[in-house]
């Protein structure tokens, strides 16, 4: 089994946030779908096929847009604990590198 230094040095790492712009637009794309959906039901001037297809592209948009802005809040989280991280392995080498300079 791996320790986590080692899994450190072999994971693949991405930029943090890298998923954030593709949350936000299934986000944007969802609601606009969303609101278009409900726009014609609420006019009120559709066969009673196209009124169920509309409720539900607008029930499955809906629910692609609550997925998109809870991965942009994990995105967000993700973000901010590598930022943390690397902070910390910085505090870390600087104050290595003050201590071999005292010796």
């Amino acid at each position: 089994m791996l320790t986590t230094a080692e899994m450190a040095t072999t994971a693949t790492w991405t930029t943090p946030g890298a998923g954030l712009r593709s949350a936000v637009i299934v986000t944007i794309v969802s609601a606009i779908i969303f609101g278009i959906a409900i726009f014609e039901l609420i006019r009120g001037n559709l066969s009673t096929v196209l009124a169920e297809l509309s409720a539900a592209i607008a029930l499955v948009s809906f629910g692609f847009a609550v997925y998109g802005v809870l991965r942009m809040i994990l995105s967000l989280i993700e973000t901010a604990g590598e930022r943390r991280r690397h902070r910390r392995e910085v505090t870390e080498r600087r104050r290595g590198e003050r201590a071999r300079k005292r010796d």
